[in-house]
């Protein structure tokens, strides 16, 4: 019921190879890929592939935050964007998984009619957000997102900004 920092990397890209990298040194640390039931994070590519490699096991949820504004970019107009915004939140915060399913065929049938490339957009990536339901019910509104840690990134770019450039790796760190 505890999340925690596993560790700190730099890299200079999403890719495979760079998230294998930092997958390899976990395993090498003591972590058990199978002890890993469940991931969230954004879409990147690499990411997604190199936990497809190291833990095939683990349930992804692609973070319901990042879902939500890559949504807006396929649609125009503030006020549209806000409803958008008010029926992915009606989808995330169903009470079950059920509910949250039939809650998201009538948001991609609504906006069939007149969005539809958003539409199809959200019949493909809407799944994506809702693996969080398979969890127990206490666990779901911190697990839904991985808000955490870009929150703490944010606060590493906050605070690295005044510097710009470290002369090495454990300068930075």
């Amino acid at each position: 019921g505890h999340r925690q920092f596993l560790g700190v990397y730099t890299k200079a890209s999403e890719s495979e190879a760079s998230w294998s990298e930092v997958f390899t040194h976990l395993v090498k640390r003591g972590l058990d890929p199978a002890s890993v039931k469940y991931i969230v994070s954004d879409k990147h590519i690499g990411m997604r592939k190199a936990i497809a490699k190291y833990f095939p096991k683990a349930l992804w949820q692609r973070c319901q935050t990042h879902t939500q504004r890559n949504s807006e970019s396929k649609i125009k107009g503030r006020d549209q964007k806000e409803k958008l915004h008010q029926h992915l939140r009606d989808v995330f915060n169903s009470p079950n998984e059920k509910t949250a399913y039939g809650r998201a065929d009538k948001l991609i049938e609504h906006y069939g009619k007149t969005h539809p490339k958003l539409s199809d957009w959200l019949e493909e990536s809407l799944p994506e957000a809702l693996t969080v339901f398979e969890l127990p019910k206490k666990h779901r509104k911190r697990l839904r997102t991985n808000n955490l840690i870009e929150r703490f990134n944010g606060e590493i770019k906050r605070r690295t900004k005044v510097i710009r450039i470290f002369p090495n790796r454990d300068s930075l760190l």
